[in-house]
Protein backbone atom coordinates (compact mmCIF):
# COMPACT_ATOMS: atom_id res chain seq x y z
CA UNK A 1 0.00 0.00 0.00
CA UNK A 2 1.28 3.49 -0.84
CA UNK A 3 0.47 6.43 1.41
CA UNK A 4 0.52 9.90 -0.05
CA UNK A 5 -0.13 13.37 1.28
CA UNK A 6 -2.03 16.23 -0.30
CA UNK A 7 0.03 18.59 -2.42
CA UNK A 8 0.31 22.11 -1.06
CA UNK A 9 1.58 25.07 -3.03
CA UNK A 10 4.48 26.90 -1.42
CA UNK A 11 5.41 30.43 -2.63
CA UNK A 12 8.94 30.73 -4.13
CA UNK A 13 10.22 32.50 -1.01
CA UNK A 14 12.76 30.41 0.92
CA UNK A 15 11.15 31.45 4.20
CA UNK A 16 7.99 29.60 3.14
CA UNK A 17 10.00 26.55 2.12
CA UNK A 18 11.77 26.57 5.50
CA UNK A 19 8.49 26.97 7.38
CA UNK A 20 6.79 24.17 5.41
CA UNK A 21 9.71 21.76 5.78
CA UNK A 22 10.07 22.26 9.54
CA UNK A 23 6.43 22.64 10.61
CA UNK A 24 4.73 20.76 7.74
CA UNK A 25 2.04 23.48 7.69
CA UNK A 26 1.18 26.26 5.26
CA UNK A 27 1.54 30.00 5.90
CA UNK A 28 -1.77 29.95 7.78
CA UNK A 29 -0.35 27.17 9.97
CA UNK A 30 -2.77 24.61 8.56
CA UNK A 31 -3.43 21.78 8.90
CA UNK A 32 -3.22 21.58 12.66
CA UNK A 33 -0.38 19.23 13.56
CA UNK A 34 1.00 19.46 10.02
CA UNK A 35 0.55 17.23 7.00
CA UNK A 36 2.66 14.07 7.04
CA UNK A 37 4.33 15.25 10.28
CA UNK A 38 6.71 12.27 10.16
CA UNK A 39 8.40 14.07 7.25
CA UNK A 40 9.43 17.13 9.30
CA UNK A 41 13.09 18.10 9.12
CA UNK A 42 15.17 20.40 11.29
CA UNK A 43 16.11 23.93 10.22
CA UNK A 44 19.73 22.77 9.86
CA UNK A 45 18.68 19.89 7.60
CA UNK A 46 16.66 22.34 5.49
CA UNK A 47 19.66 24.70 5.18
CA UNK A 48 21.94 21.84 4.10
CA UNK A 49 19.39 20.47 1.61
CA UNK A 50 18.73 23.93 0.17
CA UNK A 51 22.39 24.78 -0.33
CA UNK A 52 25.02 22.07 -0.70
CA UNK A 53 22.44 19.32 -1.12
CA UNK A 54 20.87 21.05 -4.11
CA UNK A 55 24.26 21.41 -5.83
CA UNK A 56 25.26 17.84 -5.02
CA UNK A 57 22.05 16.58 -6.60
CA UNK A 58 23.23 17.90 -9.98
CA UNK A 59 26.86 16.92 -9.55
CA UNK A 60 28.26 20.35 -8.66
CA UNK A 61 28.76 19.95 -4.91
CA UNK A 62 32.55 20.24 -5.17
CA UNK A 63 32.38 23.77 -6.61
CA UNK A 64 29.16 25.26 -5.21
CA UNK A 65 27.05 25.51 -2.10
CA UNK A 66 29.60 26.11 0.66
CA UNK A 67 31.38 29.15 2.06
CA UNK A 68 34.82 27.73 1.35
CA UNK A 69 37.58 29.69 -0.39
CA UNK A 70 37.49 29.12 -4.14
CA UNK A 71 33.88 27.89 -4.30
CA UNK A 72 30.81 29.63 -5.70
CA UNK A 73 28.08 30.41 -3.20
CA UNK A 74 25.06 32.70 -3.25
CA UNK A 75 23.79 33.61 0.18
CA UNK A 76 21.04 35.33 2.09
CA UNK A 77 21.82 37.21 5.30
CA UNK A 78 19.05 37.06 7.89
CA UNK A 79 18.89 38.91 11.18
CA UNK A 80 17.61 36.05 13.33
CA UNK A 81 19.34 32.80 14.23
CA UNK A 82 16.78 30.42 12.74
CA UNK A 83 18.98 27.45 13.67
CA UNK A 84 18.57 28.24 17.38
CA UNK A 85 16.70 25.66 19.44
CA UNK A 86 13.00 26.50 19.63
CA UNK A 87 13.01 29.18 16.91
CA UNK A 88 9.72 28.98 15.00
CA UNK A 89 9.09 32.41 13.38
CA UNK A 90 10.40 31.29 9.99
CA UNK A 91 7.90 33.32 7.98
CA UNK A 92 8.96 36.51 9.77
CA UNK A 93 12.71 36.24 9.20
CA UNK A 94 14.19 39.64 8.31
CA UNK A 95 16.37 39.53 5.20
CA UNK A 96 19.24 41.99 5.65
CA UNK A 97 21.15 41.16 2.49
CA UNK A 98 21.71 38.89 -0.47
CA UNK A 99 24.84 38.04 -2.42
CA UNK A 100 24.59 36.40 -5.84
CA UNK A 101 27.60 35.52 -7.93
CA UNK A 102 29.85 37.39 -5.52
CA UNK A 103 27.90 40.63 -5.92
CA UNK A 104 25.75 42.22 -3.23
CA UNK A 105 22.29 42.40 -4.78
CA UNK A 106 20.38 43.64 -1.73
CA UNK A 107 21.56 45.18 1.50
CA UNK A 108 19.99 46.76 4.53
CA UNK A 109 23.28 46.57 6.38
CA UNK A 110 25.18 49.73 7.27
CA UNK A 111 28.36 50.65 5.38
Amino acid sequence: MIWTCATYRIPPDPRHSLHAAVTRTDADRRPEGGWCPQQRITPRQWAECSSLGAWRSIGEGEQRGTLDAGTDCDLTIVREDFLAEGFRDFLDLHVDGTVIGGQTTFSQLGS
